[in-house]
């Protein structure tokens, strides 16, 4: 595997992600408690279609940070990590794809952030 693991500052959490590959970004976002080892079968397969997949363990989950307060939690912050996580991998877009609770993320940021 290829797998290329970073660590950055994003909407005031320290966020752990795994990207691979070049190409149109694809961000894949996992469920509840899972992590972005959630997506290990299909970000080589993605990376080696010619896709730059990028893999963050979400808010509160693996090695991203966990605030305390419950209202850290809300879909403000959670579209913010997915937003934050563009601006700094320096994309204005990007296919998602989402898997039980990143399927909810996903949808609230089309929602609030086509």
């Amino acid at each position: 595997m290829n797998w290329q693991h970073h660590y950055a500052t994003i909407n005031g959490i320290h966020m752990h992600y795994v990207e691979q590959g070049e190409g149109m970004p694809v961000v894949l976002c996992h469920g509840f408690p899972h992590l972005w080892f959630s997506w290990h079968r299909q970000i080589s397969a993605l990376a080696d279609a010619g896709y730059r997949v990028i893999a963050p363990d979400m808010r509160g989950m693996g090695q991203t940070e966990a605030p305390s307060e419950l209202s850290a939690y809300d879909i403000d912050h959670i579209t913010g990590d997915l937003l934050g996580l563009l601006d700094h991998i320096g994309v204005e877009c990007a296919v998602f794809a989402g898997l039980d609770f990143g399927a909810f993320a996903i949808y609230d940021l089309a929602l609030r952030h086509p």
